[in-house]
């Protein structure tokens, strides 16, 4: 078992790499998730609509 040091060690860049797209991605979802609540797309609204069939 020689070989590989765990963790493997991540350069600087790559750490802001991540941090950047995740944090990207957090406030893309909370735009979409406002986004879809204004418009009146919440599960409650969309599931008591007429065209539902359960």
């Amino acid at each position: 078992m020689t070989g590989t040091v765990w963790p493997i060690p991540v350069g600087e860049t790559e750490m802001k790499m991540f941090l950047i797209s995740s944090g990207v991605a957090i406030v893309i979802a909370v735009v979409a998730f406002y986004m879809l609540q204004s418009t009146g797309m919440d599960t409650a609204s969309v599931l008591s609509g007429p065209d539902v069939r359960l």
